[in-house]
């Protein structure tokens, strides 16, 4: 009876405060409806940018000892009673804006609702709402549902903000999402959330940025394995794992629209390549260096999954690391001292996430010429297999003593190769070497 008659006699800001000590959410609602149909006065804080972190309990009391910013019902300079009404908002969003940020989202655009405000205070309410769904997309990190995605074609898919632009007064709704998306990644990047970075930097048309991000990552994903585990098993046990405790809502067909924990960092490097380099308009924005160090990267990759199959092609991984011009390995000519002295200098300028891997290629290509040569000791090796498409010397036209021969000089090449860099691998991988050579 009390709130009918605040508003029958028009005290609008009294009848939110007092339906707020009542019942919260009808209180917010009230709001709203007053606000929509232009009856509600509103005040803005000064401080913009804080309305949804706001945890405060003070229930609308006007008698606090907090800062008036918090208050829900004050008074303007010109002695009217005005309504905190994005801090309301704000308050009532902070209960389920991280389990439901969709719905946050359609709450926090009733701050808009300010069509009927004076040009100055609507202004700095405009400001409030869009650094309160700024927050929103920081905190929730529901980038893929708030700012969109990227499809496998390249084309990008709006997200909820991206559907209500025309109610958030965007002079450039093109720029203030950007903006939103790259201030998400530096913070991602600040607190390690790498992967969060390389979907937010896609979002925000930095192309450059997400490939160096995969570069690193796909780096240390690679070197952090040991190279007598399949990397094929591991990747498929930790999706079994996942899909035993989570179920995935992304559909396939997207690209970088996948959680932290589901995210393949091999899947997701083989679907970038592939998208960089069919989608010119993005390849143009992509420096072709690297473009070429995630290729080398991937190459090595598909030499990890060779090594680590139950019976490998020997031939084939030496081959593929003799293409990747990265260790002194080659089957068509002799390689001089001095050759093998450049390609250590040249160690030094060779992008990091490459650099990790040298060491555990040098052990696979020790330990693959090391079988070869037992095995044709053995006579375990028939000829059809060291015949190869890439036609190189050693596989045709030589005896088997000759062979032997040319691999031994290719594992000393490689030795005095791990000699030079000694020092810059860690230090049980030379030891490792040396091992691998004795059974040479």
């Amino acid at each position: 009876m009390y709130l009918q008659t605040l508003i029958l006699t028009g005290l609008y800001e009294n009848a939110v405060q007092y339906l707020f000590e009542v019942s919260e959410i009808d209180s917010v609602h009230l709001s709203i409806t007053l606000s929509y149909y232009g009856l509600l006065r509103v005040k803005i804080p000064k401080l913009i940018g804080t309305i949804s972190n706001n945890s405060n309990n003070n229930r609308g009391n006007n008698n606090n000892n907090n800062s008036t910013n918090d208050k829900l019902l004050d008074i303007d300079q010109n002695g009217f009673k005005v309504i905190n009404y994005s801090r309301l908002i704000g308050y009532y969003v902070r209960t389920f804006k991280i389990s439901d940020p969709r719905v946050a989202l359609e709450y926090l655009i009733c701050i808009f609702l300010c069509e009927y405000l004076t040009p100055q205070i609507k202004n700095e309410q405009i400001k409030i709402g869009q650094e309160a769904i700024r927050e929103l997309v920081l905190e929730t990190r529901e980038f893929v549902m708030l700012l969109g995605r990227i499809e496998k074609d390249g084309n990008r898919l709006p997200g909820a903000i991206e559907e209500r632009k025309k109610l958030l007064y965007l002079n450039n709704e093109e720029n203030y999402l950007y903006q939103i998306a790259e201030q998400a990644a530096i913070k991602a990047e600040e607190e390690g959330r790498l992967y969060d970075c390389i979907l937010l930097y896609q979002l925000s048309e930095e192309y450059e940025t997400v490939i160096n991000l995969v570069i690193k990552l796909l780096g240390e994903f690679l070197v952090s394995i040991d190279i007598n585990i399949s990397i094929d098993d591991l990747l498929n046990k930790n999706i079994n794992n996942n899909n035993n405790t989570t179920t995935s809502t992304t559909n396939d067909s997207t690209f970088l629209s996948l959680k932290n924990d589901d995210i393949n960092i091999i899947s997701l490097s083989l679907k970038l390549i592939k998208l960089y380099n069919n989608s010119i308009e993005i390849s143009n924005k992509v420096s072709i260096k690297s473009k070429e160090i995630l290729s080398v990267l991937l190459e090595i990759y598909e030499i990890r999954k060779e090594f680590n199959k139950y019976n490998p092609n020997l031939i084939k991984i030496l081959n593929k690391l003799e293409n990747l011009n990265l260790l002194p390995i080659n089957f068509t000519r002799l390689i001089e001292l001095e050759e093998i002295r450049k390609l250590s200098i040249e160690f030094n300028s060779i992008n990091e996430s490459i650099a990790k891997n040298i060491p555990n290629l040098l052990i696979i290509s020790m330990k693959c010429i090391s079988q070869l040569i037992f095995d044709l000791n053995q006579g375990l090796i028939s000829e059809s297999i060291l015949i190869d498409s890439s036609n190189n010397s050693l596989l045709i036209n030589s005896t088997k003593d000759e062979k032997i021969i040319k691999l031994r000089q290719i594992s000393r090449n490689l030795m005095i190769y791990s000699g030079m860099l000694q020092y810059k691998m860690p230090r049980d991988v030379y030891t490792t070497l040396i091992n691998i050579e004795v059974n040479i």
